[in-house]
């Protein structure tokens, strides 16, 4: 692929085929499509189909995220083999991945509404988040097992995340709103930088947290 890197890639109506546009010819290559007739970057498509390159792919029907690594396109010339860092191989259509960094770098910064009261940024540096396992990663390890990666707080409250999409800010992990126990499921991160009770209180994230498993935790909280 890297002889043509000129102008675009153009999907086929069988959705099987993109066009390279260099110069007067146009060469026919499989890098498969969707055939709704959009356009892909020829840089693009290069890169997601170079092995080694470090990878965002979103799943076709849900709209979920994954890391991943290219492993380039097939034998076919049709897929391209992904690793994904939970260590599932996948081929996909190359228009579902995107590079790393390009996909990061898109999308929106993270708003933090109550910066000024909480004295610190809600969301933690990029180093940090991308050491967090990827949503659905981690789901073979039992709860206590698992590693807690941020902490956020309030009064009683505690937010424990083990996994996270780092482009929606979706987190997965223990959500305790009461202090009196809480329960596993999804953690809207936004939804929680934006709490503001009566002006002054916001949920903060825990700047000097060490990353544990859960029962590690849990077993410090009770002594």
């Amino acid at each position: 692929m890297s002889n043509f890197n000129e102008g675009n890639v153009r999907r086929h109506g069988d959705g099987k085929f993109r066009e390279f546009h260099h110069g007067e010819s146009n060469i026919s290559l499989s890098l498969h499509g969707t055939g709704d007739g959009t356009f892909m970057d020829v840089d693009t498509a290069e890169a997601v189909n170079t092995p080694g390159a470090r990878v965002v792919w979103t799943h076709p029907s849900t709209g979920d995220h994954a890391l991943g690594t290219s492993k380039g396109l097939e034998d076919n010339g049709v897929l391209t083999a992904v690793r994904l860092d939970s260590g599932a191989v996948r081929s996909v259509f190359a228009d579902e991945l995107e590079p790393e960094e390009s996909a990061l770098a898109a999308a929106a910064k993270p708003a933090e509404t109550q910066r000024r009261i909480r004295g610190h940024n809600f969301y933690a540096p990029k180093s940090d988040r991308k050491k967090i396992p990827a949503l659905g990663e981690t789901d073979g390890a039992p709860f206590p097992e698992k590693v807690v990666h941020l902490h956020y707080f309030t009064g009683a409250a505690d937010w424990y995340v083990t996994e996270l999409d780092p482009i929606t800010n979706e987190a997965f992990g223990y959500s305790d709103p009461t202090g009196r126990g809480g329960e596993w499921g999804y953690i809207p991160l936004a939804e929680l930088e934006a709490v503001n009770l009566g002006g002054y209180r916001v949920v903060e994230r825990d700047c000097y947290f060490t990353p544990n498993t859960f029962s590690s935790i849990t077993a410090e909280r009770r002594h």
